[in-house]
């Protein structure tokens, strides 16, 4: 990854742009698949980690180049759930905060194992509360080498480890289902669903996957990709059809007084979304 500020000139360059410019710092071109832009900076993707690690040979080339930025390996982290864990711990002449270092010196042992990133109260356990549960991040990597209990301040500890749900992916450039790297479809604007327009837009705000009057982005939208027994699940077809249908009459209702300009009627490139989606 190279991070980069949300200014940076970077930025407003190509994908294939920013590929040539990476490659051309690396002693071997087959080590970059892909470049492309990230919310964070500019993502480089490798054929296979021994790659990625040579590409990070060339760190401090790459930052040299693109000049404010920072270069480091993509992580994936794991979250753990420790508990229940005094607020103030009864040291010997007073009662300490845990988090002041000596919940660091608890899990010393453990940190000789795994590198811990990031250890506080969670959410529920900033209150007035005698006990909390704190959460932790270690690597992905080295998550199974944790242990299922621990001893703090003298007691036993449940661990919990945080199963991520998997969301479905909503594309920045046409807001349907999938990723923004791989889409080669027309731009839509986020706001009316139409194709792409300069300046703010005044239409009404519509979905371009139900057609109901909210955003593309909503994550109530009957379109939506559903969770069943831990498995994404789209509309079928003809369910699709039903929702949009809907969908239309609903935007038809909510903004009766409205007249849709004909150069930007989505109608041909929504129904090239609907055959998509509906595979």
């Amino acid at each position: 990854m190279i991070r980069l500020g949300p200014e940076h000139e970077a930025r407003k360059t190509g994908a294939f742009e920013l590929r040539q410019k990476v490659q051309e710092l690396v002693f071997d071109k087959s080590l970059v698949s892909d470049v492309w832009a990230v919310p964070s900076g500019v993502a480089i993707l490798a054929p296979t980690p021994a790659k990625a690690a040579a590409i990070l040979q060339n760190k401090t080339a790459i930052e040299n180049l693109f000049g404010s930025a920072v270069v480091e390996r993509q992580e994936k982290w794991t979250y753990f759930i420790i508990g229940p864990i005094p607020k103030k711990a009864r040291c010997l002449e007073n009662f300490c905060d845990p988090m002041d270092g000596l919940l660091s010196e608890e899990i010393a042992a453990v940190k000789e194992i795994i590198p811990i990133r990031y250890m506080n109260w969670i959410r529920r356990s900033q209150d007035d509360q005698t006990f909390g549960h704190i959460r932790i991040s270690v690597p992905e990597a080295k998550s199974n080498k944790f242990l299922p209990r621990l001893r703090l301040f003298g007691e036993a500890v449940f661990v919990q480890r945080i199963r991520q749900r998997q969301q479905p992916i909503v594309c920045d450039k046409c807001y349907g289902f999938h990723t923004t790297r791989t889409c080669a479809r027309t731009p839509k604007c986020k706001t009316c669903a139409t194709e792409a327009h300069d300046g703010p837009c005044k239409n009404p705000t519509r979905c371009l996957n139900c057609r109901g009057s909210h955003s593309s982005k909503d994550i109530t939208c009957p379109a939506r990709p559903r969770r069943v027994n831990g498995v994404l699940i789209r509309p079928t077809g003809a369910k699709l059809h039903q929702i949009r249908a809907a969908g239309a009459r609903e935007f038809a209702k909510t903004n009766s007084q409205y007249t849709p300009n004909t150069s930007q009627t989505p109608s041909s490139t929504m129904n090239i979304e609907s055959r998509v989606f509906s595979q």
